[in-house]
């Protein structure tokens, strides 16, 4: 029962790894192993869904047209101001964020944010956010002192 906790608690946009990992270790006393394993993947497969569903999310906005002005008014000011940086760097910065663990600033939820609205290739960020989650759990369990 406490591997499906884990799971859900890394699906969790807030806790995601970074709060995942130390309560399964910590809380749940599970193995290191099936730990980060559970842990990664349920923080990579959230980014994934997000990355996925934005589309349709979209989709729905676009039915109201306060919300799609005020969408449009927020994409145009971020790709205005970022796209010519994002451009160069594409699937290495949603990489980058994904395997950042600092809540708000990286994790597979902005690394799927970032990806979507700069029209980043979808396979190449998936696999961007997948390798970049895994990283993310290296750095929490040095930072854990569990390797």
């Amino acid at each position: 029962m406490f591997y499906l906790y884990t799971f859900l608690l890394a699906l969790a946009p807030v806790a995601e790894l970074r709060g995942a990992l130390p309560i399964a270790i910590f809380t749940y006393h599970l193995s290191f192993w099936p730990a980060i394993a559970i842990s990664v993947l349920g923080t990579a497969l959230g980014g994934i869904f997000v990355l996925i569903i934005l589309k349709y999310v979209e989709i729905l906005i676009d039915k109201w047209p306060r919300a799609k002005k005020i969408k449009e008014k927020i994409y145009a000011h971020t790709q205005s101001k970022y796209s010519k940086r994002f451009e160069s760097l594409k699937e290495l910065l949603v990489f980058v964020l994904s395997a950042i663990p600092i809540p708000f600033l990286g994790g597979s939820y902005t690394a799927a944010l970032v990806a979507y609205v700069f029209g980043a290739n979808k396979t190449k960020s998936i696999i961007a956010i997948f390798l970049g989650v895994i990283i993310q759990g290296i750095i929490i369990a040095f930072s854990l002192k569990l390797i």
